[in-house]
C-alpha cells in the first residue's frame, strides 16, 4: 500500500479466481477498483506499489506469457490512464518491491535466477539500470 495524501491511497493485491491484478484506490472517502487493460494477466509482487504524487503511481509484477512462463512488467498511473512496460532487460529474475522518488527517480528491488540481489533504477523519461549483488556473482 502506498499513501502519497490523505485523499489518494493506493493498494494492490488479487481477487481469488481471477487471472488479473487487482488495484484499489482510496480517494478520502471510499475505496474503489481501478480498472485498466493494462492489468490483464499480470500478477503483483509484494509490496510492489509506490506512489509520489497523485499523478505518479507505479506497480510491478508478472506477466503471464504461457503456463509456465512470464515476463517482468512496471505499470504507470499518470492520473489519467494506467500503461503496461515490459521490464525486458530482466532475464531469468523477480522484480518486487518498488519505491517511487519522483516521475525520472524509480527504484525497484528483486532477485535473479541465480539467487542474486537485483537493484532496477529508472533515473530519467525512458532509461533504467540493473545491478546484481550477492549470491554467485
Amino acid at each position: 500500500m502506498t499513501a502519497p495524501a490523505g485523499d489518494n491511497a493506493w493498494a494492490v493485491g488479487f481477487a481469488v479466481g481471477s487471472p488479473d491484478a487487482l488495484v484499489a484506490h482510496w480517494d478520502g472517502s471510499t475505496w474503489s477498483i481501478a480498472a485498466s487493460p493494462a492489468f490483464t494477466g499480470v500478477t503483483i509482487s509484494a509490496g510492489a506499489i509506490s506512489a509520489d504524487s497523485a499523478t505518479d503511481v507505479w506497480v510491478v509484477g508478472f506477466l503471464a506469457t504461457s503456463s509456465t512462463t512470464s515476463l517482468n512488467v512496471s505499470l504507470h498511473w499518470n492520473g489519467i490512464s494506467w500503461t503496461q512496460n515490459l521490464i525486458s532487460h530482466v532475464r531469468f529474475g523477480v522484480v518486487g518491491p518498488v519505491g517511487a522518488l519522483s516521475l525520472s527517480d524509480v527504484w525497484g528491488v528483486g532477485a535473479r535466477q541465480r539467487h542474486d540481489g537485483l537493484l532496477q533504477h529508472r533515473a530519467g523519461r525512458d532509461a533504467i539500470g540493473q545491478r546484481g549483488f550477492g549470491g554467485e556473482g
